[in-house]
């Protein structure tokens, strides 16, 4: 068994109403063929906004973090 078809059978299981958003993008990609590029990239864009927001919320703490954990005591 090849590891895309386990993932296919995992992902069917939960059905299309549980699908996170870029899976629905690729979903989306492959139904609607190549002519939806852009599309597909606007979806991914909306799909990193919330991380992006995230990091720049934490981004002073993180940095803090990987410079303490790189200083020598």
């Amino acid at each position: 068994m090849a590891a895309g078809s386990l993932a296919a059978t995992a992902v069917g299981a939960c059905g299309p109403d549980k699908f996170t958003l870029p899976l629905e993008l690729a979903q989306a990609s492959q139904t609607l063929g190549v002519a939806s590029y852009e599309t597909v990239i606007a979806g991914a864009l909306l799909a990193s906004v919330p991380g992006l927001i995230v990091f720049l919320t934490f981004q002073r703490h993180l940095l803090r973090g990987v410079v303490v954990g790189g200083l020598k005591s």
